[in-house]
């Protein structure tokens, strides 16, 4: 089977304070959208096939329509029936993901980048498909794109091991086709994002720290739990529950505190604006106001992405089995 993609019209999806926008553009894939990844006006699809049987990507660029296959095994092969994609991300021209078959454990191929000029993926040989137990995960933005790979063990932990969680944490830096070592990091430490040449973790203690592009400490303070993103001006919001915490991270105290919607998630930051999905809709929060509104209400939504020009955000349609998935663009204008 292969992934049909077809650009579409949008229509209706504008609501709230968004009005002084341009209407939002789509495509419409065959399959669901698990994940996305923009920056520069490009965005990162991750597709599962609509019978869970193949995993593949693409990249679409809005403004000139481009919609671009990442080459990793063609749906319908038998590589592919046992692979799935992971993580994928996207900063500047390079996108990142993993491969990995499911069994007894995971075992992972990759990482693999790919450019829209270069879609042809290229394997970075930091785990292979015998590899046990190893997990990546990635962000960035610009020319800062970051890798975090650590190891799981299961229930079939070697003799006198007795560390319970993640271990061997690692950072890298991703360019496309090369792989360079950061920073070993704390056991437990986890990786949350990578923004204005600033690089965020999650310590086992519940306290961010705040490393640059080196892995030398900018900024360390305890937190609340929650998602926590780099935002502009040195600053980083926490989303736990119907709050939003905003933290200083130059003196690690909290600035401000906001109420949003229960159940809302997935938060993602541009600038002082942090975008969320609250269960049906999307919403700009100025950081610097608490000013909060609704720009797109939709059933089935995924995962959004705020960039500087827009929003990309992807919603699944549950009535639709064979084809639920869809990407739009909403200019922000400006």
């Amino acid at each position: 089977m292969k992934l049909v993609v077809l650009a579409l019209a949008a229509a209706g999806l504008l609501a709230g304070g968004a009005s002084g926008a341009a209407p939002p553009h789509e495509i419409h894939v065959d399959g669901k959208v698990d994940s996305l990844a923009a920056d520069g006006g490009t965005v990162a699809v991750h597709v599962r096939s609509y019978d869970y049987s193949c995993h593949t990507g693409l990249l679409w660029t809005p403004a000139s329509g481009a919609v671009i296959a990442l080459r990793d095994a063609p749906c319908g092969s038998p590589r592919a029936a046992d692979l799935e994609y992971q993580a994928i991300a996207l900063a500047g021209k390079v996108a990142v993901w993993s491969d990995y078959d499911f069994g007894n454990h995971a075992y992972c191929s990759g990482p693999y980048t790919a450019t829209a000029a270069n879609p042809a993926p290229v394997d970075l040989h930091n785990c292979t498909e015998e590899d046990s137990g190893v997990f990546w995960r990635y962000a960035g933005s610009g020319d800062l794109l970051v890798a975090s790979r650590w190891l799981r063990c299961a229930s079939d932990c070697g003799p006198g091991y007795n560390f319970a969680g993640d271990f061997d944490v690692r950072l890298f830096r991703v360019r496309a086709g090369s792989l360079t070592r950061i920073a070993s990091l704390p056991n437990n430490a986890v990786f949350q994002d990578a923004d204005a040449g600033r690089i965020l973790l999650r310590l086992h203690s519940g306290a961010l720290r705040v490393v640059d592009p080196a892995g030398v400490t900018l900024a360390e303070f305890p937190a609340h739990a929650g998602t926590p993103v780099l935002g502009a001006a040195r600053w980083v919001a926490v989303l736990k529950g119907a709050r939003v915490f905003v933290y200083d991270e130059r003196t690690g105290k909290s600035t401000a505190t906001y109420r949003v919607p229960a159940r809302s998630r997935l938060p993602d930051a541009e600038g002082a604006t942090l975008a969320y999905l609250s269960p049906h809709e999307i919403h700009l929060l100025d950081l610097r106001t608490g000013h909060d509104r609704v720009v797109v209400r939709q059933k089935g939504l995924a995962v959004v992405d705020l960039e500087s020009g827009g929003i990309f955000y992807a919603w699944n349609d549950p009535g639709d089995l064979r084809r639920p998935g869809h990407v739009d663009f909403v200019s922000l204008g400006g």
